[in-house]
């Protein structure tokens, strides 16, 4: 998978990495498979070897902190632990203990266990390396997925450690330039910091961007000939449904046409869902039929196609979803089937929201998301554009 490069045409990858062991707080846009992670992973193993200082990554993908916690433990980074709602009593008091004694390195953490007196208590007893926000595009208004709890973290930086706070890092795959403003001058007044920008973009030159209209009636026909087409040589396929119910359908019409195929929501149990994405991961399951609870923890290199069922609810959401494709650098397609009924559907849910700033904003990411699937000209460039960026930059 090729490194985003940075303006003078060295890894920006690099450029990060250095920025983190130098203790400089930053913002980082990385592609989707552009290897974040790798970013904020190599400085907290660094700070914690040399100082057993402790990096603090806030994330709201609670599947996808047990992925990294294990991934760290398999190349021998035992200093990891996450803290969240899915753990045990006695888990989250191993956890914590590791945390007061100075045997964690890095902390995986959901943003409301900020609230949480023990975990609090917790990392008071430690020096603090840096603090990490992955997806923070949550911490913004303008973010296609705002959530009121990452707000709370810096004012629990500035009332527990208060003074000089470590530096912050985030990190985020989808972010406009409005969006980048809101993170910086977020933790510009609240916290006195100033965020140095690292800017990677949004290109994925391996994908290749369709929108096929199709009738409610002909979708699941579409979709299994889309499927057979495309895995025709083996890899991997994601078909992204709007509701729990048609995962399931999915699942079914798609498995009765000769091709393994499993369902993923958030309505499952926490050992099927772990049981089925395994079984994708390992190459058990050719495809799996999922909403977008599968979308941000996956990471599969030989995806080769994704299938949008409906039109998300915006393009932050389509981008970071059909990013699941093409991993490993090889060419791979995202196809979105589009309904103009599809859209009625999707604003009716809309507004049922609370009339206000949040429905007009969930209103104008629908229609530029329906803007997309029916524009004219090249999609690569409509996405990039949205973004901020030109295409062929």
């Amino acid at each position: 998978r090729a490194s985003p490069r940075a303006p003078d045409g060295t890894s920006l990858q690099r450029a990060i990495v250095v920025a983190g062991l130098e203790r400089r707080s930053l913002l980082a846009v990385l592609p989707t498979g552009g290897g974040k992670s790798i970013c904020y992973q190599l400085p907290a193993l660094a700070h914690y070897w040399r100082a057993r200082q402790l990096t603090v990554i806030v994330s709201p993908l609670q599947s996808r902190m047990k992925d990294q916690v294990g991934n760290l433990v398999r190349v021998g980074g035992n200093a990891a632990v996450t803290i969240n709602g899915l753990l045990t009593p006695i888990e989250r008091r191993a956890a914590l203990d590791k945390i007061r004694l100075g045997d964690a390195g890095i902390v995986l953490v959901s943003p409301e266990q900020f609230r949480s007196r023990t975990f609090a208590e917790a990392l008071r007893m430690r020096e603090i390396a840096t603090w990490v926000f992955d997806e923070a595009h949550c911490l913004s208004k303008w973010g296609h997925d705002f959530r009121t709890d990452y707000l709370y973290v810096a004012r629990f930086i500035s009332e527990s450690f208060g003074g000089a706070p470590a530096p912050i890092a985030c990190f985020t795959a989808t972010a406009k330039p409005d969006v980048i403003d809101d993170l910086c001058g977020h933790f510009r007044a609240a916290l006195g910091v100033e965020l140095e920008r690292f800017l990677g973009g949004h290109e994925r030159s391996n994908l290749s961007y369709q929108v096929v209209a199709a009738a409610k009636a002909q979708k699941a026909q579409r979709i299994v000939e889309i499927l057979k087409h495309e895995l025709e040589h083996g890899g991997a396929g994601i078909v992204f449904c709007a509701t729990k119910k048609m995962t399931e359908t999915m699942a079914e019409l798609v498995s009765a046409q000769g091709i393994t195929c499993g369902f993923f929501h958030g309505g499952m149990e926490p050992d099927a869902k772990k049981t089925t994405q395994q079984r994708f991961l390992d190459g058990e399951l050719a495809v799996i039929a999922a909403t977008n609870a599968f979308g941000m923890g996956v990471d599969k290199p030989d995806v080769r196609v994704v299938i949008h069922a409906q039109i998300p609810g915006s393009l932050e959401n389509y981008l970071q979803e059909a990013g699941r494709a093409g991993r490993d650098g090889l060419r791979a397609e995202c196809l979105l089937l589009y309904s103009p009924g599809d859209v009625v559907k999707i604003l009716r849910f809309v507004d049922e929201k609370p009339e206000g700033e949040e429905r007009a904003v969930a209103r104008a990411q629908v229609r530029r998301m329906t803007d997309y699937a029916e524009t004219s000209t090249c999609r690569r460039a409509f996405l990039l554009e949205y973004f901020g960026e030109d295409y062929g930059e």
